[in-house]
């Protein structure tokens, strides 16, 4: 990640906006777009890929780019902004955020986070198509145009979600990292 943060310009910031003007040096992080474009731009060949339980950025970009000074090409690839919440949690995490938020499994699994309607199309090439709605639309509904989602569902939905990211051939790294440097110089 450090490698990252190595390849951003300072910037002299304003942070007290008073008269005389005292600035402190601080680093532009809102290049991020222009970084996420020149990465996105020299992906020549992108796979997609799936995070295995507990398998981590780092130890994921030295497997396979060879170090972990790449792991920031993983999160900007991927539009990772913040890895503790953008990253699957691992199976065990995932019990004890459960945990956590509900004290047992079972409450987690009679809980109800959100209601959906069930939407299907004859036309259509997908089957059906869920919509969140309130209490009220959903207690108007038939038992076969809704759900009641669980809360262990829908963050089990969520966590299994952040599983499937794409990888940039490792051929085109160090390219991707030379290019990264001249958006900045």
């Amino acid at each position: 990640m450090s490698e990252y943060f190595t390849n951003l310009p300072n910037i002299e910031y304003d942070i007290e906006k008073i008269k005389p003007r005292v600035t402190t040096t601080a680093t532009n992080i809102f290049l991020r777009t222009q970084l996420r474009e020149a990465v996105v731009r020299n992906a020549i060949t992108i796979y997609p890929y799936i995070i295995q339980d507990g398998e981590r950025p780092d130890t994921l970009s030295y497997r396979y780019y060879g170090s972990v000074k790449y792991t920031w090409i993983i999160f900007f690839v991927n539009n990772i902004m913040n890895p503790l919440y953008d990253w699957p949690l691992s199976n065990r995490d995932f019990s004890n955020f459960i945990l956590d938020k509900y004290g047992n499994l079972a409450l987690a699994k009679s809980t109800v986070h959100h209601y959906e309607q069930i939407i299907r199309s004859e036309t259509s090439t997908v089957s059906e198509l869920h919509l969140e709605i309130d209490l009220t639309t959903y207690d108007g509904l038939s038992s076969s145009e809704r759900v009641s989602v669980s809360g262990f569902d829908y963050y089990r939905k969520l966590n299994e979600s952040k599983r499937q990211i794409k990888l940039i051939d490792d051929a085109y790294v160090k390219g991707i990292l030379k290019e990264a440097r001249k958006v900045y110089r």
